[in-house]
């Protein structure tokens, strides 16, 4: 008699190896409709909460590489198991959440899921984990590490004076850093622009 395959076999496809029994036991105890997406510009994942005859659902943007996949579907499962235990009632990123998502982390930083700069990064911040783990810069520059398809340079990569091209063909000079992000001057106009730390740019 053929085997038969798991329903979310898939998954295995884009998490770490040791770590697909776990989820899988988190989407089956909440019953979660997870869905792979195509990537989002402004997105990794989302949650939505059970009802009107609806399953809780979650999707996860399936370019990510295994460890971004796996912390940005933990991170929407945080949200699930707050929703659960206090509903509306509590910010989406408040300290419940972070509470609930730090406890869910843990289980796989034990298990030595992650390498250690994507380690080292996680540990760094656990304590005030961000919204995304593209606000956090230490983590979004370990993440860049694994990703196939990763391109072009940070803004928090070039050095002050570099001249940058964005991805629409604007040339830009750095000149220099905020508090949060860098100031540059196009070339063209004159006109200065303020820059997130991890915007992706060609180095001229």
């Amino acid at each position: 008699m053929a085997l038969k395959k798991h329903p979310l076999a898939a998954l295995a496809n884009f998490v770490p190896d040791d770590t697909f029994d776990e989820l899988v036991a988190y989407l089956t105890q909440y019953a979660i409709q997870l869905s792979i997406k195509k990537d989002r510009k402004t997105v990794y994942g989302d949650y939505r909460p059970a009802q009107r005859n609806q399953p809780h659902r979650i999707s996860v943007n399936g370019g990510l590489n295994k460890y971004h996949f796996l912390i940005t579907l933990v991170h929407e499962i945080a949200h699930l198991v707050t929703f659960e235990q206090y509903g509306f009632k509590v910010k989406a990123h408040g300290k419940e959440w972070k509470l609930v998502f730090k406890e869910l982390l843990s289980v796989f930083i034990e298990k030595n899921t992650f390498p250690p700069d994507i380690l080292a990064a996680l540990l760094a911040s656990l304590d005030n984990l961000k919204a995304s783990s593209c606000t956090d810069p230490m983590l979004a520059i370990a993440l860049r590490n694994y990703d196939d398809n990763a391109a072009g340079t940070l803004i928090q990569e070039l050095s002050l004076g570099s001249i940058f091209r964005t991805k629409k063909g604007r040339e830009f000079e750095l000149l220099r850093k905020r508090r949060t992000r860098f100031e540059a001057r196009e070339l063209t106009s004159g006109d200065i622009y303020l820059f997130p730390a991890l915007y992706e740019v060609e180095k001229r």
